[in-house]
């Protein structure tokens, strides 16, 4: 994973129990996809829920997992209420 590709958009996100989460709408979200395509990059695209959340918490490699992916996108209402 190139670094330019893995820390390009760190400003379109928030921090939530220590882990980095995307704040993206679809479209945006898409564009940073095809980008990354475009790129032929080699990176991460992961969603992450509050049980993954409290796992990361804990859980250090999981954290540094989720922290190093270029794009991760909330999965679900209890992500979105924490990052309030």
């Amino acid at each position: 994973m190139s670094s330019k590709a893995s820390r390009e958009h760190d400003d379109r996100a928030v921090e939530i129990l220590g882990v980095r989460v995307n704040d993206l709408e679809t479209d945006a979200l898409h564009d940073r996809l095809s980008a990354l395509i475009g790129e032929r990059a080699h990176a991460l695209a992961l969603h992450v829920n509050v049980h993954g959340l409290n796992l990361a918490y804990r859980l250090t490699w999981m954290r540094n997992l989720l922290n190093e992916a270029p794009i991760v996108i909330c999965d679900g209402a209890g992500v979105i209420l924490g990052a309030r």
